[in-house]
């Protein structure tokens, strides 16, 4: 695919690696990288366990206590929701299921997590999993895929929603109205439902499949084997009079869904926004991070990062055009503000794209107009 040149680069990037062996010990080394990594902030003297918020694993725990099917499904209702509620400091912090799904796509094109093996950029030469045109080129796509739809049964089990008409949508919610363009087969302004047609998938002619119906996959047919979620989950289904929250929080360290349960007090003080960011100014997919630095720059470390599956050019893509916007949300622990004492902490904002790695640093908790900006939500 691509130019001369970029057949060229793609052909000097494979000669690199001639041992299938060794590739598939990389390939490994690199996923445990990207599902553990995470903030690393050293010990504050007492021991204070720091959430893990963003590596891939957490998120896809964190997505499992979404509290409701609107947060979960996507990210425009995820951040949200998380605006609604942020202001509270009892406020729990979501993830949508669509976020460790794109994080998966942007590991395995090669540039999710930086600084692991093989992570930097080979203009060209990348995964085809990093961008919305060439993902389905990947085998492993299918396997991906089938993971998130079994990690959307476990949270169907978890929360007991697993039969038709169970789940619903909050009407008028952000990513529950269709904007220009996506799809093409409804206005904008219409209001999804589970009934709505899910074209062009069709039962029968003119008859077209809805959520309602992948709802129970039971009446599908489909059955899972065990799967890594499963532990989670009691054998006989969900037990009467137990949230999801009791079931999950005995089975995992606490970093890594600390936050989840609005009934419990939020380890988080404050949560830092990063927007003005517009996908049409970068080239396929990108990483937007942020780092928080002592007022003086003699240390710094990164905080949040929000990986955007994206399009090679978005300019010919309707559906993009209509969320070009890109937001990102970071809880931040009290422990990193105890270790950055001292001085007034700066944020800095990078974005990773194949081409390069931009670096921001807003002034007075807001860049230039056409910047990438940071406030407190």
């Amino acid at each position: 695919m691509g130019t001369e040149e970029d057949r060229a680069q793609t052909a000097l990037h494979n000669a690199g690696f001639p041992d299938p062996v060794q590739n598939v010990q990389a390939l490994n080394k690199n996923v445990t990288e990207w599902l553990l990594g995470t903030v690393k902030i050293p010990d504050d003297g007492v021991n204070t366990p720091q959430p893990d918020t963003f590596s891939v694993y957490a998120r896809y725990l964190r997505s499992l206590l979404a509290p409701n099917y609107t947060v979960f499904s996507n990210n425009a209702s995820q951040n949200q929701w998380i605006k609604d509620h942020g202001q509270d400091p009892q406020s729990h912090y979501v993830v949508s299921l669509e976020s460790p799904h794109n994080a998966i796509h942007l590991s395995l094109g090669g540039y999710y997590q930086k600084g692991v093996y093989n992570a930097s950029p080979v203009i060209g030469a990348n995964g085809d999993m990093g961008d919305n045109e060439t993902a389905g080129f990947d085998p492993i796509f299918y396997f991906h895929h089938c993971f998130i739809d079994y990690t959307f049964h476990v949270w169907q089990r978890l929360w007991g929603l697993t039969k038709r008409g169970s789940l619903s949508l909050i009407e008028n919610y952000p990513g529950t109205v269709l904007q220009e363009g996506q799809p093409p087969n409804f206005p904008p302004g219409y209001q999804i439902t589970l009934d709505t047609p899910l074209i062009p998938y069709e039962k029968q002619p003119g008859v077209y499949y809805t959520s309602n119906d992948a709802t129970d996959l039971e009446e599908l047919g489909i059955v899972y084997g065990p799967g890594s979620l499963d532990p989670i989950l009691p054998k006989s289904g969900p037990v009467e009079g137990t949230s999801p929250y009791e079931l999950v929080v005995p089975k995992f360290p606490t970093t890594l869904i600390a936050g989840s349960n609005p009934e419990e007090p939020s380890p988080f003080s404050l949560t830092k926004w990063v927007h003005n960011i517009n996908r049409a100014d970068y080239e396929g997919s990108f990483v937007v991070r942020l780092y928080a630095r002592k007022h003086d720059g003699s240390e710094e470390v990164e905080v949040g990062r929000e990986p955007v599956l994206s399009r090679w050019s978005v300019s010919n893509c309707s559906n993009c055009q209509s969320h070009l916007g890109v937001d990102l949300y970071v809880p931040i622990h009290q422990q990193t503000l105890d270790y950055f004492a001292g001085g007034d902490i700066k944020w800095r904002v990078a974005i990773q794209s194949r081409a390069e790695l931009k670096k921001f640093t807003p002034v007075l908790q807001g860049g230039a107009q056409n910047e990438p900006q940071v406030h407190d939500l």
